[in-house]
């Protein structure tokens, strides 16, 4: 064993290789065991790195340029981030002789890209079938310079944002802003990917790319976690801690939802089931909440009490919790009185004809408002409530000292 550790704390990688060699009779090339060792990192997309897969968004774009650039992806023209295998490189020297040169060749067998396709390689790739496809995420066949006139924000390089993910901007080749004054891009087949400081690279312009939603990390996290008060039981606590973290991780609306993330297919549905409640909406939807988790006022309750921490699934109807709307939430409830004389007791609702929040406590509201609102902090003041109440479905207990 002895041995062993002492051969890992060679500082030279082929030395390493060669000891290993000797040690256990192996006969083992350290070009090509490099080689593929590069391939096999080159290849994978650890889907880990990302923040949401479902929602096409700045941060994990920054995150797959990034990716792009570690694992030693290859610029070839006319690919697009899928492995460069014989046969297409074969196909691509015969469509296209005077763009594929012989600096090309080295990025056999690893993922490439051209310039432009870097950005698009991510909007094309699916984490399910592990498959980048322009059938993936349909986009404008437009050029560079045509999909930065079609930004709406925008601006000259000295007035870059520190926003990760945004596009910056020469002539005709476009780079992948990712923080700390570095952007990365598919320079060409002789360098391939690489990072360099904005200074550096004659950037001239920056812009939101308009395929994508901006944010911050926060706002495209699926991930529900929040401290519950009492795991065995359903209480006004853990109902405050679940809509202080649906607000933080910007939750959007939907009519018929209660916080599963929306797909396409349960658009569909609760567009079929609600009908102009959803259909009104639908490209306000798909843009702004599609890839998200969404509610309606009710079923931001609702979803509190049909979540199972153990499984991570919101199961209707379950743990007690009524499948009602908010008017009916009001009039089964025991305790209830006009919102003027509201105890400054966390975890209430607050009730007016047909829309239902909850209250936090310091004269503050959490409420999936409407569809272009989604989940909001509100004050209890100057909102048209009318009643509170204590949900019925729910034990309220007080706030351990």
């Amino acid at each position: 064993m002895r041995n062993t550790v002492h051969f890992f704390k060679e500082n030279d990688n082929e030395k390493l290789i060669e000891n290993l060699s000797s040690k256990y009779n192996l006969s083992i090339d350290y070009s090509e065991f490099m080689r593929s060792y590069s391939v096999i990192v080159n290849v994978s997309i650890n889907p880990y790195l990302f923040v949401n897969f479902d929602l096409k968004n700045n941060i994990d774009l920054s995150v797959w340029a990034e990716n792009a650039y570690k694992t030693q992806w290859g610029c070839v023209p006319h690919t697009d981030g899928s492995l460069l295998t014989d046969e297409k490189y074969k196909a691509l020297k015969e469509k296209y002789p005077q763009d594929i040169t012989a600096d090309c060749d080295k990025w056999l067998s690893r993922r490439t890209v051209d310039n432009y396709n870097l950005l698009k390689s991510y909007l094309w790739y699916d984490h399910e079938s592990g498959t980048i496809s322009e059938d993936n995420y349909p986009i404008s066949d437009m050029t560079v310079q045509e999909l930065f006139d079609s930004a709406d924000v925008k601006g000259n390089i000295e007035t870059l944002p520190q926003t990760k993910g945004i596009a910056v901007l020469k002539e005709n080749t476009i780079g992948i802003y990712v923080g700390n004054g570095n952007a990365i891009y598919a320079k060409s087949a002789e360098d391939g990917i690489v990072k360099e400081n904005i200074s550096a690279g004659g950037w001239t312009s920056w812009f939101e790319i308009p395929w994508i939603q901006y944010g911050d990390e926060k706002s495209f996290s699926n991930e529900i976690k929040f401290e519950e008060y009492d795991e065995k039981k359903k209480n006004n606590l853990g109902l405050v801690q679940w809509a202080i973290q649906a607000h933080e991780n910007g939750w959007g609306y939907v009519y018929g939802t209660y916080g599963n993330v929306l797909t396409e297919s349960l658009l569909q549905d609760r567009a079929a089931v609600f009908g102009s409640e959803v259909t009104s909406y639908m490209d306000f939807i798909r843009h702004n909440w599609l890839g998200k988790r969404t509610a309606d006022c009710v079923g931001l309750i609702k979803g509190y009490g049909w979540y199972n921490p153990d499984s991570g699934e919101i199961v209707v109807g379950s743990n007690g919790m009524m499948d009602v709307g908010a008017n009916a939430m009001f009039a089964n409830a025991a305790v209830k009185g006009t919102i003027d004389t509201i105890p400054e007791v966390p975890g209430l609702a607050v009730w007016s004809d047909g829309h239902i929040g909850i209250y936090i406590g310091n004269g503050e509201v959490i409420e999936a408002m409407n569809t272009l609102r989604g989940v909001t902090r509100t004050k209890l003041a100057g909102r048209e409530w009318t009643h509170w109440l204590q949900i019925p479905y729910i034990s309220y207990v007080e706030e351990k000292e």
